[in-house]
């Protein structure tokens, strides 16, 4: 993340220096956490034949080591996607091409999300001890992917994908996970409204390109021109800049938590180790506390 990109956002816009500043403290503390080699080791994936339509894939047993290898999976993945993409964002911000940025908003938006949503479900299964939808979560993180849902109509793409991919996960489900990380008893859809303003972006909405053309009544209707370059929205621009700093603290913070996650074999099953005090404290004190 380039610092003179931030200086520029806060010099066109200086209500947005506390964010921008925010928002390279965040980058700061998120580049300088470990980011460790891990064993992984050899996952087991078998096929139901006797349902109709495509074959039901599944995890044929998970254990500790299985586990600790999806949540560092899951933490560093995470981390690299929203590393990946808050240049980009900022970048964009900076020279007023807003379009580019809230699509890659989106993106950076559900990586946060699925930091959470799979942080949330280790929390849930080490309470109730159940671990199909866990089980479920880790096929799907791991081996998830879009093509697989041409399956059942074209038999054509079973040559596109391995015998361990399945189908991903619902996204909206991570987006409401997120919703009540961020908002926690106040919750009440915030994140999935705003995840629905960047999908006019990301998708070919004709409301996501509004800043590209303008209009003129004429008579009965209108003249409208088309720009190659869009108007800069000073008040988008804010919203987009606060939306990351939120998903950044909540992407990495959960990812951090997720990280540090434990488990053990033990008779009978898995021993859940929580994440330590000290570490649920740093997390908060770097990540979730500062105000933005």
């Amino acid at each position: 993340m380039d610092h003179a990109d931030l200086t520029a956002i806060g010099d066109r816009s200086p209500g947005l220096r506390v964010t921008a500043a925010a928002i390279e403290a965040l980058r700061t503390t998120a580049d300088a956490l470990p980011v460790d080699a891990f064993w992984e080791p050899m996952t087991l994936v078998v096929e139901d034949r006797q349902q109709k339509g495509s074959p039901s894939k599944s995890l044929l047993a998970v254990r500790a080591s299985d586990l600790r290898a999806w949540s560092r999976h899951i933490a560093y993945s995470v981390r690299v996607r929203l590393r990946s993409t808050e240049s980009a964002i900022v970048q964009n911000i900076s020279q007023g091409t807003l379009l580019p940025a809230a699509i890659l908003l989106k993106s950076h938006l559900e990586s946060a999300a699925l930091a959470v949503y799979c942080l949330d479900t280790v929390s849930d299964c080490a309470r109730s001890g159940a671990m199909k939808q866990l089980t479920e979560l880790m096929h799907k993180t791991l081996f998830g992917t879009a093509v697989a849902k041409h399956l059942t109509s074209k038999e054509w793409v079973a040559a596109l994908i391995s015998g361990a991919e399945t189908n991903t996960i619902r996204i909206c489900r991570a987006i409401d996970a997120l919703d009540r990380y961020v908002y926690q008893q106040n919750a009440s859809g915030q994140i999935g409204v705003v995840y629905s303003v960047l999908c006019e972006f990301a998708h070919p909405n004709h409301r996501g390109v509004m800043a590209f053309k303008t209009s003129d009544q004429t008579g009965e209707g209108w003249t409208i021109r088309y720009s190659l370059d869009e108007a800069f929205d000073q008040e988008l621009a804010a919203r987009l800049l606060n939306t990351l700093a939120v998903s950044m603290q909540a992407g990495y913070s959960a990812a951090e938590m997720l990280r540090a996650w434990d488990f053990r074999d033990v008779a009978g099953g898995i021993e859940w180790l929580c994440p330590s005090s000290e570490t649920t404290r740093r997390v908060w004190t770097t990540f979730i506390r500062p105000e933005l």
